[in-house]
C-alpha cells in the first residue's frame, strides 16, 4: 500500500532508515526500468510507427533537457512549503500517468498521435523534472552520508543491470522473437512495452512514498543570487563548458542515429 504520511518527520530512527534505504533500492529498480522503456530508442521508434518527421525526432529530444529548467520551479516550490516527499511523490505520479496515455494513444488519439505523444511525452518529463529536483535534497538528507556514495553506486548498479536486462527482453518481445509474439502488429507491441513501464512506475511510486523524509534545514528563502553563487568558482565554470560542448555534440547525433538504424539500415530494435 502507499503510505499516505508525506510529511517531514522531527527524527527518524535507525529502523526506519534501514528500511527507507530499501525501499529506495527498489525505488530505483523500477523508475530505472520504467525510463529504459520510454527513452531513446523505443520511444524514437514508437514515433516513427506514427510516421514523426526528423523535426518532430528532435523535438522528442530535446524535451527531457528543456524540462530540467523545471527544477528551477521545483527548488521554489520546497523552499517554500519544506515539504520534499509530497512534491517528488505527488509529481512523480502525475507525471507517470502520462505513460498510460502515451501507451494507448492509438486508441484515444486516432489520427492525432504525434500531437498527443509531444504533449504527454512533455508532461512526464515537466513533472519528472519537479520530482527530481525535490528528490535530490531530499536524499541528501535522508541518507547517511558516511555511506552515501557507496549507497547511490549500489542503487545505480543494481538498477541499470535489471533495466539493462529488461531492454534486451523488451527488445526480444518487439521483434517478436518470442513465441506467440510474432503476429502482434508493431504499435499493439509498442503500447504493451509502454503499459508495463507506467506500471513499473507507479510500483516505484509506491516504494518512494514508504521513504521517511527528516525535516528539511533551510531559513525558507530563495534568492536568485543562490543560483549564480556556484559560477565564481572558475572549476565549476571550466565543468560546465565542457559539459555544455559535450552534451550538444552528443544529443545532436544520438536521436537521428536511432532513426539511421532502423530506417536506412533496416536493423531490428534488438541493436
Amino acid at each position: 500500500m502507499i503510505n499516505l504520511n508525506l510529511n517531514p518527520q522531527d527524527k527518524l530512527p535507525q529502523a526506519d532508515i534501514e528500511r527507507g534505504l530499501d525501499y529506495l533500492l527498489l525505488d530505483g529498480v523500477c523508475s530505472q526500468s520504467m525510463s529504459s522503456l520510454t527513452s531513446s530508442a523505443f520511444l524514437i521508434a514508437y514515433a516513427l510507427m506514427f510516421h514523426a518527421s526528423n523535426i518532430v525526432i528532435g523535438i522528442l529530444t530535446a524535451i527531457p533537457f528543456l524540462a530540467n529548467l523545471m527544477q528551477l520551479v521545483s527548488t521554489w516550490i520546497i523552499e517554500n512549503i519544506h515539504k520534499r516527499k509530497i512534491v517528488s511523490v505527488v509529481s512523480s505520479f502525475l507525471g507517470r500517468v502520462a505513460l498510460f496515455f502515451i501507451a494507448l494513444t492509438p486508441i484515444f488519439f486516432h489520427n492525432y498521435e504525434i500531437i498527443a505523444l509531444l504533449l504527454f511525452v512533455t508532461i512526464l518529463n515537466i513533472f519528472g523534472a519537479l520530482s527530481n529536483g525535490a528528490f535530490n535534497s531530499w536524499m541528501k538528507d535522508f541518507v547517511p552520508e558516511k555511506i552515501r556514495g557507496r549507497y547511490f553506486a549500489k542503487r545505480s548498479r543494481i538498477s541499470v543491470s535489471v533495466a539493462t536486462l529488461l531492454s534486451i527482453l523488451a527488445a526480444i518481445y518487439i521483434d517478436g522473437l518470442f513465441i506467440g509474439t510474432l503476429n502482434e502488429s508493431l504499435i499493439q507491441k509498442y503500447s504493451v512495452l509502454f503499459m508495463a513501464a507506467f506500471i513499473l512506475g507507479i510500483i516505484g511510486i509506491i516504494f518512494l512514498s514508504k521513504i521517511p523524509e527528516p525535516k528539511m534545514n533551510s531559513n525558507g528563502k530563495f534568492h536568485i543570487k543562490d543560483l549564480t553563487r556556484p559560477f565564481a568558482d572558475q572549476g565549476f565554470k571550466k565543468l560546465l563548458i565542457f559539459m555544455f560542448v559535450w552534451s550538444f555534440a552528443y544529443n545532436l547525433s544520438t536521436p537521428f542515429f536511432v532513426v539511421y538504424m532502423l530506417k536506412r539500415l533496416a536493423l531490428s530494435i534488438i541493436f
